[in-house]
């Protein structure tokens, strides 16, 4: 799944009380990846070993979502419930990290995707809030977004991004 279209209505679908934030994390991490996690890699590891102790176990959620780009969201509730290695999972993360860099034209691109989807009514954004916000990102140099708090209290993320190529090593 690469089509940034298709993402952004499949994510809709998925979680449909996303903000404009929400969709912007999306669209940085389709594109980017994540390298932004990765200033200081032992705060990366002490980060990610706190919030998998954390972490409440879950079976109901899936391993992996597919935000396209070669790019999934490793889930930690599932993660921890499989029982998998965390140490594996953080050294795939730092290897996936160091494959992206900032692409604003492809951010520029997505962003652009989602205004339509939001004109055609496909997504429940308001274009003036929208191209309001987009300036301001845009202002800030494109900064690396937290979810919004009703994204979090409904659908309590715990992730890590890494290239989809790296699935068979993580899991095996």
């Amino acid at each position: 799944m690469n089509n940034i279209k298709e993402i952004l209505l499949n994510e809709y679908k998925k979680y449909p009380s996303m903000e404009i934030t929400d969709y912007m994390k999306l669209i940085f991490q389709h594109v980017n990846g994540g390298n932004h996690l990765l200033i200081n890699k032992e705060k990366a590891l002490q980060y990610l070993l706190d919030e998998y102790q954390e972490v409440t176990t879950s079976k109901d959620v899936p391993l992996y979502e597919d935000i396209g780009n070669n790019i999934v969201r490793i889930n930690l509730a599932r993660y921890k419930y499989q029982g998998l290695d965390i140490n594996k999972l953080f050294e795939i993360f730092v290897l996936s990290a160091s494959s992206f860099t900032k692409d604003i034209k492809a951010m520029e691109e997505a962003f652009l995707e989602l205004k339509n989807l939001a004109k055609e009514k496909k997504i429940p954004l308001n274009i003036e809030e929208l191209e309001e916000f987009l300036s301001w990102y845009r202002k800030n140099d494109y900064p690396l977004l937290s979810h919004s708090e009703i994204y979090k209290k409904l659908y309590n993320p715990h992730y890590r991004i890494i290239l989809s190529s790296y699935l068979n090593n993580l899991l095996n």
